[in-house]
């Protein structure tokens, strides 16, 4: 299946408990991703502090080889808590940045497999 540039996958529902999500970004240029890359790191700051206590997980990685692609690997006990973390004030100023400044944006959720 192909992503195509932009590919927003299904949002886990309301029951499905804790998951995961990763989002693969690729900013324009090099005077973008110094634009949105201390907004992206203030979401990272404030998913992983007591204002997203169910956020589990948020870490932004940067490709060794391509420093435009950018990687955000995130946890949610719940989609309550996905939805409140979109809200958050950082996020929003992020979002609004990154509709401009990036070229590829995919984001993907992840059931957590238990045995």
């Amino acid at each position: 299946m192909s992503l195509g540039p932009n590919f927003l996958g299904k949002t886990p529902g309301p029951d499905s408990g804790p998951f995961s999500a990763v989002a693969n970004i690729t900013a324009k240029s090099e005077s973008d991703l110094k634009e949105i890359m201390p907004l992206l790191l203030a979401v990272q700051k404030n998913a992983n502090s007591n204002n997203e206590p169910d956020c589990t997980e948020y870490k932004v990685i940067q490709a060794h080889d391509d420093p435009l692609a950018i990687v955000v690997y995130e946890q949610y006990n719940s989609a309550d808590a996905l939805s409140f973390h979109y809200n958050q004030e950082d996020f929003q100023k992020f979002a609004k940045a990154a509709g401009e400044k990036t070229s590829v944006a995919h984001l993907r959720f992840y059931k957590h497999i238990t045995q």
